[in-house]
């Protein structure tokens, strides 16, 4: 995979996502280790892998 397929596959920075019944906000990519890096409301930062985010559930948009 390339540099941008890879980015492209992650969730995009600020997006909110749950993870183990809680949400997070993407803070920080890692590409090359396909890692994000997510903050939730309290301000604790979590590290989370490539299997571990994409188990995530992202929230549905919201109608406009």
């Amino acid at each position: 995979k390339t540099y941008k397929s890879i980015r492209k596959s992650m969730p995009k920075i600020g997006r909110k996502i749950f993870y183990n019944d809680r949400q997070y906000k993407v803070r920080q990519h890692n590409v090359l280790k396909e890692s994000l890096v997510v903050v939730d409301n309290e301000g604790e930062e979590l590290t989370l892998s490539k299997d571990e985010w994409q188990t995530a559930a992202q929230p549905v948009p919201k109608d406009k």
